[in-house]
């Protein structure tokens, strides 16, 4: 499973990239909660997420960019076939992109 938000410039940009990604319906809630719950759903068989973006996220919304980070370490912690691959170079010590 990947996500490429790159090229975001807003955070409505951001989710709309998750619902055309992951072929979410349209009224996806675009929000945290929302988030939460689709990858619940999309993480019933194994996965492996690839999210190239999370720099320009922070970039744009540093609190969403830390949510989403939280949001997908819940995710892994609670589903054991779940791993998230960040491709950005953040430069945070300790960091390796696997969460």
């Amino acid at each position: 499973m990947r996500l490429d938000s790159t090229d975001n410039v807003s955070v409505q940009d951001f989710y709309d990239v998750i619902v055309c990604s992951w072929g979410l319906p349209t009224w996806f809630g675009r929000n945290l909660d929302a988030l939460f719950d689709a990858l619940g759903d999309l993480t019933m068989t194994p996965t492996v997420l690839v999210w190239s973006g999370l720099g320009q996220l922070a970039d744009i919304d540093p609190e969403l960019a830390g949510a989403v980070l939280d949001i997908l370490r819940d995710a892994v912690g609670q589903a054991p076939a779940f791993a998230v691959i960040v491709r950005d170079d953040l430069g945070v010590s300790g960091f390796d992109g696997l969460l």
